[in-house]
């Protein structure tokens, strides 16, 4: 992969209220490619069968698998970034992780946000722990959302 910047986009197609704008993404990876980053994918499993849609593009297919390597890829590399899913929520729960995580609205209409405030999360809010370099974006993932979040990112860091 060189001495590029890694850049990890977790993917997931795995219910409606996660489901990555898969089109979205791919435009993201693009962008990071044209400013000289190296994005990868890894998917969750619910993408596997529809793999062909990301052929050609660099897929991290030992950490679909592994959790442990999923781990190790997500604190090994410069960002995260996803739409807010079990796999990916490793990230949360690791200081030295840096995501920016796309939790899709601060509805209570919406379903996940019920579980997240029985848990304690604040809606709209990031975790109470998160440190610098961890971030919940409470916004869909549009390639807008995603680019501009990603240059705050940059600068910051």
């Amino acid at each position: 992969f060189g001495s590029e910047k890694k850049v990890v986009i977790s993917l997931t197609g795995n219910k409606k209220e996660y489901l990555s704008q898969i089109k979205d993404w791919k435009k993201f990876y693009d962008y990071l490619k044209e400013k000289n980053f190296c994005p990868i994918f890894i998917l969750d499993l619910s993408l596997i069968e529809n793999i062909s849609q990301l052929k050609g593009y660099n897929i991290f297919f030992e950490a679909t698998w592994n959790v442990q390597i999923r781990a190790a890829c997500y604190q090994c590399c410069f960002l995260n970034i996803f739409v807010g899913h079990g796999p990916a929520e490793l990230c949360y729960y690791n200081p030295y992780t840096k995501y920016i995580s796309f939790l899709k609205t601060t509805s209570l209409d919406y379903h996940p946000n019920i579980e997240r405030s029985l848990v304690g999360w604040q809606i709209g809010k990031d975790l109470p722990f998160a440190k610098k370099g961890q971030k919940i974006v409470w916004k869909d993932d549009t390639f807008e959302n995603i680019k501009r979040e990603f240059k705050k990112f940059v600068k910051e860091n």
